[in-house]
């Protein structure tokens, strides 16, 4: 994506801030989006790296060890986050870094009391392709089978919650063809392999004349105590007129319960609602009071700082009640698009007693498993470790 496209892009977007809650100013929200494509777009490959290896050395201080993950209050539950595994899929050499990261969801599974997995999208590289490109060394089949094979750790012990994104479309990636085509989402996922998944669903997305697809499908998850049930409203990557007009139906009968959107496309760094993405705010989340929770991934630099990887923001809907936004892609660290794939990083959602407070840390399974490394494993920011609390 070019500079200028990225300045038309944040220009937009500044000037639809006020229609979403404004957190931050304009100057600050172009400065953020722009500053890192400027930056790159005009280095040569050594120089990137070197840039990088300034991000690397300035995040360092925010690394710590914390000791073993563990539950901050008796009665807390976890939903475990995944952001874009696409990176870890492509390379055969970086591949395990994914296996390591549901081994360790699995082994926590009792001691954090995990009940689920949510999955931001782009599983993989590229949907539907015979050849590896770029570098890579695995085809679309063998990326795929390799995402499912991960997931077998977790298979009928907690149900994993997946979204779409644009590379797990068409053949390399769905780049605003009139046609997403079919991910391959539904053929390696199938729910019948976690009974836990499959108990989950609720309602379906369904189109006339065609199988039944995972792309767009509400589940219930229960966290037990003052949480009860909650829901999770899984959509496809930039969804369709029909399918927000779907779901808009869909939430009026859940209006009393509280729903988590999960959709690969909606915030970007810098804190802002995508302009390609703004018709999911004003066309569906705004009007739908049981949304309180959205999670994304998709939007992340070439080479990225921790900053950059994450996004989080609070606008308040129609009723006047706050919606929490978040997203969360560390594809480019460990050495950008074409690196390790991500450090292993994963977030921690401690969903608190109080049935409303949900507490946020990112943590690598990757840095956590050695120790020779765990002194890297907890990333300690304010926006990597933060607590919020839902108006329910």
């Amino acid at each position: 994506m070019n500079v200028k496209k990225i300045l038309s892009i944040a220009s937009v977007a500044c000037a639809t801030l006020a229609c979403f809650g404004t957190v931050k100013t304009p100057k600050e929200v172009i400065d953020r989006v722009c500053s890192v494509y400027q930056i790159q777009n005009k280095m040569t490959g050594a120089e990137r790296m070197a840039y990088y290896q300034k991000m690397i050395e300035k995040d360092l201080p925010t690394q710590k060890d914390l000791g073993e993950p563990r539950l901050s209050a008796r009665g807390a539950s976890t939903v475990i986050l995944f952001g874009d595994t696409q990176t870890y899929t492509p390379r055969m050499q970086y591949q395990p870094i994914m296996e390591l990261m549901t081994t360790w969801v699995a082994v926590n599974i009792e001691k954090l009391n995990i009940k689920g997995l949510l999955h931001t999208g782009d599983v993989v590289e590229q949907n539907n392709v015979a050849r590896a490109y770029w570098g890579a060394n695995q085809n679309s089949k063998q990326q795929w089978e390799w995402a499912s094979h991960c997931f077998e750790r977790l298979d009928d012990k907690i149900p994993t919650f997946f979204c779409t994104g644009n590379h797990d479309y068409g053949h390399y990636s769905f780049d605003g063809q009139k046609s997403k085509g079919t991910s391959q989402l539904t053929k390696y996922f199938d729910v019948s392999r976690n009974e836990k998944t499959m108990h989950s669903i609720v309602e379906i997305y369904k189109e006339p004349h065609k199988p039944e697809l995972l792309d767009n499908v509400l589940y219930r998850l229960s966290l037990g105590g003052k949480w009860g049930d909650i829901y999770i409203l899984s959509l496809e990557f930039a969804p369709r007129k029909e399918v927000l007009a779907w779901a808009c139906e869909l939430m009026k009968k859940y209006s009393e319960r509280c729903v988590i959107l999960l959709t690969h496309r909606y915030l970007s760094f810098g804190d802002i609602v995508l302009p390609e993405a703004e018709n999911i705010w004003f066309d569906f989340i705004k009007k739908s009071p049981a949304i309180k929770f959205v999670v994304c991934g998709h939007y992340s630099p070439t080479y990225t700082d921790f900053k950059s990887s994450v996004a989080f923001r609070q606008d308040t809907n129609a009723i006047g009640k706050k919606v929490y936004s978040m997203m969360f892609d560390p594809q480019s660290i460990g050495g950008g698009w074409s690196g390790n794939g991500g450090d292993g990083w994963l977030r921690i959602l401690e969903f608190q007693p109080d049935g409303k407070t949900i507490k946020v840390s990112t943590y690598s399974t990757l840095f956590g498993v050695s120790p020779t490394t765990k002194h890297l494993a907890w990333r300690t920011a304010p926006y990597d470790m933060f607590e919020f609390t839902l108006d329910k």
